[in-house]
């Protein structure tokens, strides 16, 4: 009775522990390898490597068809939090189209650390705007309806995950077109952060899927 006492207690101490685990990688020199498919065809592959990740501060350096940028992430025992900052490497190739007097804005997307299936998340935006030919032209993403849908396990070219499925309804306007309305499905795995990723491209009667192909540990 004492054994089962002490294995309940351990139980119930450390699973809230456990719930509260960040959703993205924290050991520095860990290597996720991803795959984009459309279609069933590969038509890119990602990298990110967990550069740093001190007082709660946590760098990814990413790397996309010999494009390299970063991810950066705040670890608190509320939520995992993305800045949502932009690249200095999109700042070049802006100025290289010759768009000049580049600004961005935008907000923080952040992940609570044990959202309930059906919560609701905060939504975010993000405006990059700029002078090209004389003409200020201006892209704005606005993320309005974010869900926590359940968690579940997921099978990836990596392993098996119990991942949280999050939704996102995203609306992009760019000067001079239409809005875009798009859904985004992610699955993010505590540890590890990004196992899958879901856009539907109607236009196409396609799919752009990312998956997570391997974990390689330092």
């Amino acid at each position: 009775m004492k054994r089962f006492t002490l294995f309940l207690w351990l139980t119930l101490f450390v699973q809230p522990l456990l719930a509260a685990g960040p959703w993205v990688c924290t050991r520095p020199g860990t290597r996720l390898e991803y795959v984009q498919r459309m279609g069933g065809d590969v038509v890119a592959t990602q990298t990110k490597r967990v550069e740093s990740a001190e007082g709660g501060e946590v760098v990814l350096r990413t790397e996309i068809q010999g494009v390299e940028a970063a991810e950066r992430w705040t670890v608190t025992a509320e939520a995992t939090t993305l800045r949502m900052e932009p690249p200095r490497e999109l700042y070049e190739m802006l100025g290289s189209l010759g768009v000049e007097r580049v600004e961005c804005s935008g907000g923080d997307f952040a992940i609570p650390a044990s959202p309930a299936p059906g919560d609701r998340l905060d939504g975010f935006s993000f405006s990059l705007s700029g002078e090209l030919q004389g003409e200020r032209m201006q892209v704005r993403v606005v993320a309005d309806d974010c869900r926590a849908e359940a968690v579940e396990r997921i099978e990836t070219p990596a392993g098996a995950f119990d991942a949280l499925r999050i939704v996102l309804r995203t609306t992009t306007y760019v000067t001079g077109m239409p809005p875009r309305a798009m859904v985004m499905t992610q699955w993010v795995a505590r540890g590890v952060g990004l196992v899958r990723q879901e856009i539907p491209l109607p236009e196409l009667e396609t799919s752009l899927v990312q998956e997570l192909t391997e974990i390689v540990n330092p």
